[in-house]
């Protein structure tokens, strides 16, 4: 739903914080019990609020680590899982989790 109606606006979303009243009006609507305030997936969720602008400041920022990113480093590894549970489950808008990955992805790029 959020790749669908993310289309009515593509270039600029539909605004910050504008996920959680489309997820309960879409949970009336289609009589679905949805999760309240984020979509659990934080792309999707950037491209519904900030439409393919938010997208590519998510490649830049990624664009930045991704080269220092090596095999075998625990600070890799901990970017990588940071950024799949962020596509899979647990949105990188949480303190505990996105401070975390911000601070990896500092150690990474220094």
């Amino acid at each position: 739903m959020i790749c669908h109606h993310g289309t009515e606006r593509w270039l600029l979303g539909h605004g910050p914080n504008s996920m959680e009243p489309a997820l309960l009006r879409w949970g009336s609507r289609y009589d679905l019990e949805l999760t309240w305030g984020e979509g659990f997936n934080e792309a999707l969720q950037v491209y519904y609020e900030y439409g393919a602008l938010g997208i590519l400041a998510i490649l830049a920022f990624m664009g930045r680590v991704i080269p220092h990113l090596t095999v075998g480093d625990p600070w890799s590894a901990a970017w990588l899982v940071g950024g799949l549970l962020a596509l899979s489950h647990w949105p990188l808008r949480h303190v505990s989790i996105g401070l975390v990955w911000l601070a990896i992805s500092a150690k990474l790029v220094q």
